[in-house]
């Protein structure tokens, strides 16, 4: 979503060709064969543990030695939060200076009020959705790649910045429509199952009563 605002900023005239239902689809499709194919290696590296009270899985050491999981954690991490976070951050920043820039050069015209508050409003979505993707997937990257390395992480922390990916998963949505006034507008249409748009019948009758 980013990368399609980046480029709607700085490529407006193939925007159209980029950022199509078509690519988004092929994306999409890509994204998940490789982690299907990619993760499918825990069918085959993990086992039933039994301890007589509880019964887990857990790493099949006999399949793959400690430093594979070491290795897995780091470049898992780093696909899943590190790279993305630097991704973000450098595409919104660039979008947001991309902003500032207009409003700056167009501060003379007529559209200025107008083209002020789209860049503070989308400067300040960018920059919510950005931090706290960050906040929120960081520490649990650094907290679970400290455990696989044999650091001591007590287990209150461990489950704490768990628990702050799954909100990461969960608070997207609400964190549009809160700083987004029409993503806000569209949740509550889809809410209420009320279409605004008139169509050309409503429209028709509409003028019918009235003219009658």
């Amino acid at each position: 979503m980013t990368f399609e605002k980046a480029v709607a900023i700085f490529f407006p005239l193939r925007a159209k060709d980029v950022c199509s239902v078509k690519v988004a689809k092929i994306v999409c499709g890509v994204i998940i064969c490789f982690w299907f194919i990619f993760e499918a290696q825990w069918l085959f590296i993990v086992k039933t543990v039994d301890d007589g009270k509880t019964v887990a899985c857990w790493y099949d050491y006999e399949k793959a030695d400690e430093k594979y999981f070491e290795n897995y954690a780091l470049f898992n991490s780093c696909v899943y939060s590190f790279i993305p976070c630097l991704l973000v951050l450098i595409f919104n920043i660039s979008i947001i200076a991309k902003l500032m820039y207009a409003k700056l050069s167009n501060s003379s015209d007529s559209s200025h009020n107008t083209l002020s508050k789209v860049a503070y409003n989308t400067s300040i979505m960018l920059l919510s959705v950005s931090i706290m993707f960050l906040v929120l997937t960081t520490p649990f990257a650094v907290v679970w790649i400290l455990t696989e390395l044999k650091y001591s992480v007590n287990s209150v922390v461990y489950t704490a910045t768990e628990l702050l990916v799954y909100t990461n998963h969960s608070i997207n949505a609400a964190l549009y429509c809160l700083v987004a006034p029409k993503f806000r507008k569209e949740a509550l249409r889809l809410i209420l199952c009320h279409d605004q748009k008139v169509g050309p019948e409503k429209t028709n009758s509409t003028n019918t009563d009235t003219n009658g």
